[in-house]
C-alpha cells in the first residue's frame, strides 16, 4: 500500500477515542472500570466511558457515535450478569 492510499483511508475514518470502555453493572463500575479507566487515563489515553446508560436502556445516537470514532473497545464482562449455567 503507498502512503497517499493509506492516509485516504485513515481520513475517512474519525477517531475521537482511544479507547471505548464498555461495561455493566454497579459492581464493575466503581471497581474494575473505573480503575482501568483511571489507569489508561493517566497513560494519556483518551478513553470514552458511559456512566449513566442502565441495564436495558436503549443506546442513544451519541452513544452509537462514540463507539464508532473509537479506536478500540474494552468490553468487561461481570460474572453478576452472565445467564444461569455459564
Amino acid at each position: 500500500m503507498n502512503r497517499a492510499s493509506g492516509s485516504s483511508s485513515s481520513s475517512r475514518f474519525r477517531c475521537s477515542f482511544d479507547v471505548f470502555l464498555s461495561f455493566r453493572g454497579k459492581d464493575t463500575r466503581s471497581n474494575f472500570a473505573s480503575h482501568l479507566n483511571m489507569a489508561l487515563r493517566q497513560r494519556g489515553i483518551n478513553v470514552f466511558i458511559d456512566n449513566k446508560l442502565s441495564r436495558g436502556e436503549e443506546i442513544s445516537a451519541s452513544l452509537l457515535e462514540a463507539i464508532e470514532e473509537s479506536k478500540i473497545s474494552i468490553v468487561i464482562i461481570s460474572i453478576m450478569h452472565l445467564p444461569v449455567g455459564v
